[in-house]
């Protein structure tokens, strides 16, 4: 006779955590906002969002409804690669460009790439902008540029990269 393996013990459970989380920030949406809308606490929105409580059907359904999805579309698989056509880039606002474009997936939380075109002299100031992510990439595709990394100045060239810890 086969074995039942319970639900939490098995490793195909689909996580809609990530899922959930990636949805309402699309739409603006604070945690707060989400439970108001669903009638569920914060606290079961972020465990839920960190994959640390197992949703009824009744929770999800009402989360699906909230962020205006089909219950399906939570329980998709995510595809293990992104694609990201020249015209379907999202335009970026930066205090330092002429013009930036998003060059990974909206979806992506790991990594982030921006691309950005830096009129000479032009800097940041204290406008920057922020990316989910642990690590900051810059490649000089033409030109030079000059970034401050915590207390460390670097002169880039054409060719050049620099990778860093975003907390600097």
């Amino acid at each position: 006779m086969p074995r039942a393996t319970p639900l939490a013990a098995r490793n195909d459970t689909p996580k809609v955590g990530a899922r959930v989380r990636s949805l309402r920030r699309e739409r603006g949406l604070t945690i707060e906002q989400l439970a108001a809308a669903t009638a569920l606490t914060k606290g079961f929105i972020s465990q839920l969002e960190r994959d640390r409580t197992a949703p009824s059907l009744s929770s999800i359904a009402r989360i699906c409804d909230a962020l205006g999805v089909r219950l399906s579309h939570i329980f998709e698989r995510e595809p293990d690669h992104a694609l990201v056509r020249r015209n379907e880039r999202v335009p970026v606002e930066t205090a330092f460009s002429t013009g930036s474009h998003l060059l990974s997936s909206r979806d992506e939380e790991r990594f982030q790439a921006i691309e950005s075109e830096v009129a000479p002299g032009a800097g940041a100031g204290d406008d920057l902008y922020s990316l989910p992510g642990e690590m900051e990439f810059v490649y000089v595709l033409e030109g030079a540029l000059e970034i401050q990394v915590a207390e460390e100045t670097h002169v880039l060239e054409q060719g050049d990269a620099l990778t860093y810890p975003l907390s600097k």
